[in-house]
């Protein structure tokens, strides 16, 4: 009988423990960072988009607080992993190179936020522009020229309207070619030096659980 008894409360005691257990894991306070949230993400390190390689990464830290509803759920200084999503280098025409970030922040419960940045380099698509712009000047100069030429007829001097528009296309015309080298000219690289706040935005829905203080 003492035997039973004691089995009896040996799994009593196992089953509170248990219970108990179970109550001390329960999830406390639950915050939603949703999609889209802006967060400041700081670089440590310094990076070049000109000798990146696809998911390469490199070290940032959270560079403020975040607060949702008043309470602070991730603090600053937190290790932020950045990892190289997308590149497309620079091109000719001044075309800047472009490059993707996904950043991973570990938040206390352990549980992660993803966030991501866009970034572009310089770039300046001036030399392609302007020669755009010659080229359809000049055209249309030669045409008003011809035109008048035509409605005026020789006696009214429309031969030299017509050399005259000629030479003012021919020139525009060469004004345009001679744009033409800086078309060679790549834009920018992307650079990220080490201190250097990057603007980020979280990927999706996430939820992190805080413990509910007595």
């Amino acid at each position: 009988m003492k035997k039973y008894v004691a089995t009896l409360l040996l799994i009593f005691a196992v089953v509170i423990l248990f219970a108990q257990n179970k109550t001390d894991q329960t999830p406390g306070q639950k915050f939603t960072i949703v999609d889209k949230t802006p967060i400041k993400i700081q670089s440590l390190s310094a990076i070049n988009s000109a000798t990146l390689n696809l998911k390469q990464t490199f070290n940032c830290s959270l560079f403020e607080d975040l607060v949702i509803d008043g309470t602070v759920v991730i603090k600053k200084g937190t290790p932020v992993t950045a990892t190289i999503d997308a590149i497309e280098p620079s091109k000719t025409n001044g075309r800047p190179a472009k490059l993707n970030i996904l950043y991973s922040i570990n938040a206390p419960d352990g549980s992660k936020i993803y966030c991501k940045s866009e970034n572009v380099g310089y770039g300046s698509n001036f030399a392609k522009k302007s020669g755009n712009f010659f080229s359809t000047a000049s055209y249309t100069t030669l045409g008003l020229g011809l035109a008048m030429g035509i409605i005026k007829g020789k006696d009214e001097n429309g031969l030299s309207i017509f050399i005259f528009s000629a030479v003012i296309g021919g020139a525009l015309g060469i004004a345009g070619l001679l744009t033409t080298p800086f078309r060679l000219i790549k834009g920018g690289e992307v650079k990220i030096g080490t201190g250097e706040i990057i603007e980020t935005l979280v990927d999706r829905d996430a939820i992190i659980y805080m413990p509910i203080r007595s």
